[in-house]
């Protein structure tokens, strides 16, 4: 099942890449959800600001658009392609817990260290930043599976470059994770559709996907 949601927000406070964690951010003033079992070009389509959907009426009514970049809960390929046409998009910070487990260990001083130089190397420089800190890990690394990890992570970073601008994102106020989502994929459809034992139809349960994010929204 596919989950979207357009939120409108009030920009906080400018943030840096120091200080981000303890910023506090407005809540969503409004929401409106949309999820359905479908392929992901008909999904795609409720992107966009023809009036294709029940949610577009609703979102004409709170002048709910996209304007502004969002975080998305998944990062496959057709996950960004419909967005991408309507708005800039931005990937959503938990990106990071893709990152390879370090030569040191995931629990050791030296793995947390290592994964803190490559937070603020993603928050702060983007791309380029992060590159050179995968890069100086790899010449490092000893172990081969590690080094194909890093290089498959790097490759991953690099096909996305232009969804890291965590900076200037930051910098303006707006939020950089995909939590609202990730949120909304658990406790909206999944405490719901996930119950033990349950089988669903598609067209039923696409159905009753409706009237979750009709509460949610």
């Amino acid at each position: 099942m596919r989950l979207g949601i357009f939120s409108k927000r009030r920009r906080g406070a400018a943030a840096t890449t120091e200080n981000w964690v303890e910023r506090d951010l407005p809540t969503a003033e409004v929401r409106v959800a949309f999820a359905a079992i479908e392929k992901s070009d008909r999904f795609g389509a409720r992107w966009g600001v023809g009036p294709s959907d029940w949610e577009y009426k609703i979102r004409r009514r709170f002048r709910c658009w996209p304007t502004e970049p969002a975080g998305f809960g998944k990062k496959a390929p057709c996950t960004w392609r419909e967005p991408a046409r309507s708005w800039t998009s931005i990937m959503g910070w938990n990106i990071w817990e893709r990152r390879p487990k370090c030569s040191t260990g995931e629990g050791t001083e030296g793995a947390k260290g290592w994964i803190a130089q490559g937070c603020k190397a993603l928050l702060s420089g983007g791309w380029s930043a992060i590159h050179q800190h995968l890069k100086e890990t790899k010449e490092t690394t000893r172990k081969r599976s590690h080094r194909a990890s890093l290089n498959k992570l790097s490759g991953y970073l690099y096909r996305n470059s232009s969804r890291l601008g965590y900076a200037q994102q930051l910098a303006e106020g707006r939020a950089i994770g995909s939590g609202q989502a990730e949120g909304a994929c658990k406790h909206m459809i999944g405490r719901r559709l996930k119950q033990t034992a349950a089988r669903w139809r598609v067209r039923r349960v696409n159905r009753m996907a409706v009237l979750c994010c009709l509460l949610y929204s």
